[in-house]
């Protein structure tokens, strides 16, 4: 499962980058097991091992268990100036949650 985790951490800090994309393994509890990607450019220092999710991501409170096995996110405010788009999906033992920064694509949608 390591090579996983190596793919998406490259994925999100290198190829990805421009994107300000990261990724978080949860257990069933929503606890943060693993995270990784560009934590610091969608302004998620307080994220860690062992964290609650709900208490780095607001919009993750009371979600889980998910009653199907994928859920997006659209367009959710997190500052001022940063909108974020996420995926949460259930895995075997928890769920895979990926963010990424849409403001671009909140600022054209708010022009229409």
């Amino acid at each position: 499962m390591s090579a996983a985790f190596d793919i998406m951490e490259r994925l999100c800090s290198h190829v990805l980058k421009n994107m300000q994309m990261c990724y978080f393994l949860l257990d069933r509890e929503g606890i943060i097991v693993r995270c990784g990607g560009n934590l610091a450019g969608l302004k998620l220092e307080g994220a860690g091992k062992n964290v609650q999710i709900s208490d780095v991501l607001i919009f993750m409170s009371n979600l889980l268990p998910i009653p199907d096995t994928t859920m997006d996110f659209s367009c959710i405010q997190m500052a001022p100036d940063l909108c974020v788009d996420a995926q949460l999906f259930s895995l075997k033992d928890g769920y895979g949650l990926f963010v990424w920064d849409a403001s671009e694509k909140e600022a054209s949608l708010s022009q229409v």
